[in-house]
């Protein structure tokens, strides 16, 4: 071989080998799986002057200082702050959730608004596995920039070369004498008289999505107060609020019907019972610029409306002022339960004007509902297990049952029939019965802590939603069952925010980070109807002339 030719080969040979290696880490890259992290931007602190001594604007007094927001973005998700007007220390607390890889960076850009364009404060590039649960950056005119941290699920690595199952031999294999299995005695049969009656199979599991044309606009950040869903039965009213505006929208027919827009709308809850012709808004506030160019914050409160007419007309019936953390609503009595960000426990009916202050809570409660009764409430908090607490007597608090202290953290607590379920902030499911103490279960579906819980309309089942997927579930039973017990859905890249239900149409509706609201069905699709049999021409019969 001529010595040119094997200067050629040799290039190649080398060439292909480093591309090889350089692979390498790309492939072992693809196999992981992404990681949901929730990033909370949460304040800076700005220089006092630009990089040339210049003030950051023209003015006097805090006029002078600059108007503030943070852009965040990584592999194609964006997170961008509200704007701090005239401060050199904004202060955010604003969440989101990313799905994002180890070696993806994170591109972070503090600007100052200005009226005809955006002058960049800093920004800085980092690597998400270079940062710490509690880190703290500093680049540009940026002294410093607080962020948390939150890894909320772990990845499974996948083996780049699984180990081969060895095919299963053909024929009779021969065992040794001393592992040969034993014959073993054929059970007598059963009589066909004594033969146990199987219970009857529950229906199988349905859950498919369906289309729905509708997004919210904007971008809907994943905030406590900006990202709600909620439903009334009755009229079949969709509910749903995003940053700066509330929207009402039909479902029979399917058309928008008002919205509600305001710069400092922010809701935190949203309630629309399906007995009531109210829709329960609780607000948590706002800013108010003052002449002074100061910021005054506005007092939240719990508004009740009515639905029968547009928003130009809605009118607000009873202003319960006060800061509304959890709402809880019972059909049976038409009354309404909610706790301020102080645990003070509130009581109110449509038709009472003033609301009664039950208790004041021990800690600031994450959960609360009417018992099935509707005698007492339930409550659980961050070091608290699922408590309840007698309406008529609120200072007389029951100890939780014994059983129920080693779940603290409770999400979501419902009451339904005579379970009390809820989920734990370790992604478990759990089911309780208060009147036999013993009864209690506890699935694992998932390692982060869930958003929603719902009991199916229809069937012996529950509906969880996870930021990562939906599942459908059968009530735990002692009895086993063949039927299908769990169906899951998993939403790649775009997290859930919050969940509603309607029990007229077995229909949920999720609203999710990108903006869209997905629409599932809960029932099973209706059989394909027999063909017709075409049409035969009659013969003639054989008194007829021809």
């Amino acid at each position: 071989m001529p010595r040119r030719l094997r200067q050629q080969r040799t290039f190649l040979l080398w060439l292909c080998a480093s591309l090889g290696y350089l692979l390498i880490p790309l492939h072992a890259q693809a196999a992981l799986p992404p990681v949901i992290y929730e990033i909370t931007i949460q304040k800076a602190k700005i220089k006092p002057t630009k990089s040339n001594g210049h003030a950051w604007d023209f003015g006097i007094g805090k006029s002078r200082l600059p108007d503030v927001f943070l852009t965040l973005e990584a592999r194609g998700q964006r997170l961008q702050t509200e704007v701090q007007n005239n401060t050199l220390t904004p202060y955010w607390q604003q969440k989101q959730i990313f799905a994002l890889r180890d070696n993806d960076y994170v591109h972070i850009q503090l600007y100052d608004k200005d009226v005809h364009r955006m002058e960049l404060i800093g920004e800085t590039n980092l690597q998400i596995s270079q940062l710490s649960a509690s880190t703290e950056l500093s680049f540009g005119q940026v002294e410093s920039l607080s962020l948390h941290i939150v890894r909320l699920t772990i990845p499974k690595r996948t083996p780049l070369n699984p180990p081969k199952i060895p095919p299963k031999p053909r024929g009779k294999m021969l065992l040794p004498p001393e592992i040969e299995p034993t014959p073993t005695r054929s059970k007598p049969p059963v009589s066909p008289k004594l033969r146990p009656v199987p219970p009857p199979e529950p229906p199988a599991l349905f859950l498919r999505e369906l289309p729905f044309p509708v997004e919210a606009k904007g971008t809907v950040r994943y905030r406590h107060i900006q990202a709600k869903l909620s439903i009334h039965d009755a009229s079949q009213t969709l509910f749903f609020s995003t940053p700066g505006e509330l929207q009402a929208f039909s479902l029979a027919p399917m058309k928008p019907l008002w919205s509600l827009r305001s710069k400092d709308l922010m809701i935190s809850n949203l309630l629309a019972p399906a007995s009531s012709a109210y829709l329960w808004v609780g607000l948590a506030g706002g800013t108010l610029q003052q002449p002074d160019l100061s910021e005054t914050r506005l007092p939240s409160a719990l508004r009740l409306y009515s639905l029968a007419h547009p928003p130009s007309t809605l009118k607000q019936l009873h202003p319960f002022f006060g800061d509304t953390f959890t709402l809880a609503w019972n059909e049976k009595t038409q009354q309404i339960a909610w706790t301020d960000i102080k645990g003070r426990l509130y009581l109110a009916s449509t038709h009472a004007k003033p609301p009664l202050l039950l208790t004041q809570l021990p800690e600031v409660p994450l959960s609360l509902t009417f018992s099935s009764d509707g005698r007492s409430l339930w409550w659980s908090g961050y070091n608290h297990p699922p408590q309840t607490i007698e309406i008529a007597s609120p200072k007389q608090q029951q100890k939780p049952h014994e059983v129920l202290t080693k779940h603290t953290s409770a999400l979501g607590l419902i009451a339904h029939k005579e379970l009390l379920a809820w989920c734990t902030m370790e992604g478990h499911v759990t089911w309780y019965n208060p009147s036999h103490p013993s009864h209690l279960s506890d699935k694992d579906f998932d390692k982060v802590p869930c958003v929603r819980l719902f009991p199916h309309p229809a069937q012996d089942a529950w509906i969880i939603l996870y930021p990562t997927k939906l599942i459908l579930a059968r009530s735990p039973s002692d009895q086993p069952t063949t039927a299908k017990e769990t169906q899951e859905v998993t939403f790649p890249n775009d997290p859930a925010l919050d969940a509603t239900l309607s029990s007229k149409s077995q229909t949920l509706f999720t609203l999710h980070q990108s903006g869209k609201i997905r629409r599932w069905s809960l029932q099973a699709p209706a059989p394909p109807s027999p063909p017709k049999p075409s049409p035969t021409p009659n013969a003639p019969t054989s008194g007829t002339k021809q």
